[in-house]
């Protein structure tokens, strides 16, 4: 019965650790599920701020005032439009061949202009598959010291004939400026990857793999498909570290959001408590051995002080009966 009662307490703290762990880990991915949405939200609306810009310049287009101005002109435009949208590096227009007409950055052109035409985001927006497009993250045209996220919108004349394309350069330093100003949690990562798995934006930054390409969005997707309400874990693709994840798909865009932290500070508690509760039981569990054992010599001595004593009696009796 001592060794059930050892071997109870021993089940029943594994079974606390195991419990503690998935309670653990299903409280960390209801957070960082909840951070993700939170921040696919907020990608959305950057987003729509910088459409916003980009509807009115294709409808201005459209309309066919832009057409027929002249470079410093368009400069102009491009510039007072430009003011305000603190989320885009500038306005870049491009003609129908995907050469650069105009800039807010810079009123002259360099000759021969930038051409991008061998791009593959232009040929989406020159064959009308669609009418807005994002791309992954990639150096500036003007300013190729800058990691730019593109956003295009295709230009076309009142009777649908593609012109050219507006577009503005995103800023990476504001996604990842504004990832640290939310102060995220010791060992917690927020990442906006594109969907053809390209890094845009990552707090911490990590500026060697900027414009890198990752399977990470498909690895967690599949995840999520093969345990939808199970969290999330695996070794990162990007610094191969352990970690728990939760990913949210930025609206309307081929963008998504994914915010991770590492399982060694994720489950740091968790350890902590199994450590407590191991020590407990190990404890609760040799003072249970050791009184055990003091139970089984008490039983031992009463075991040769029986026998002793049916000695004497049998002693006893052969001496009355020989005294007779």
């Amino acid at each position: 019965m001592g060794g059930l009662f050892i071997v109870a307490i021993s089940a029943l703290a594994a079974y606390d650790i195991y419990r503690n762990y998935h309670t653990a880990a299903a409280e960390t991915a209801r957070e960082l599920d909840t951070q993700a949405r939170v921040l696919a939200e907020q990608t959305a609306r950057s987003l729509q701020a910088i459409d916003l810009v980009l509807r009115h310049i294709a409808e201005q287009r459209r309309q066919g005032p832009l057409g027929a101005q002249h470079q410093g002109d368009l400069h102009a435009y491009l510039k007072d439009q430009a003011v305000g949208v603190v989320q885009s590096e500038g306005l870049l227009l491009f003609d129908a061949a995907g050469k650069l007409l105009a800039s807010s950055q810079v009123a002259s052109i360099p000759d021969p202009p930038p051409d991008v035409s061998n791009d593959p985001l232009y040929p989406v927006l020159k064959h009308g598959g669609s009418e807005l497009a994002v791309g992954g993250a990639r150096r500036g045209v003007l300013l190729t010291d800058r990691w730019v996220m593109p956003i295009a919108r295709r230009l076309t004349t009142a009777n649908g004939h593609f012109v050219g394309a507006v577009v503005a350069g995103g800023r990476i330093d504001y996604f990842q400026k504004f990832y640290a100003d939310i102060r995220p949690d010791a060992g917690t990562t927020i990442t906006l990857m594109h969907r053809n798995g390209s890094l845009v934006a990552r707090h911490p930054p990590m500026p060697a793999a900027m414009g890198q390409h990752f399977p990470l969005v498909e690895t967690m997707l599949a995840l999520r498909q093969a345990d939808p309400s199970g969290p999330m874990r695996a070794i990162s693709p990007v610094d191969g570290v352990d970690r728990f994840g939760a990913l949210a798909l930025v609206p309307e865009h081929p963008l998504a959001v994914i915010v991770t932290r590492d399982a060694e500070v994720a489950m740091a508690t968790w350890r902590q408590q199994s450590i407590g509760t191991i020590a407990r039981t190990l404890a609760l569990g040799v003072l249970a051995a050791l009184l055990l054992a003091m139970l089984r010599r008490q039983f031992l001595r009463l075991d040769k002080t029986r026998a002793s004593l049916e000695l004497s009696r049998e002693r006893f009796a052969l001496a009355a009966a020989g005294s007779d």
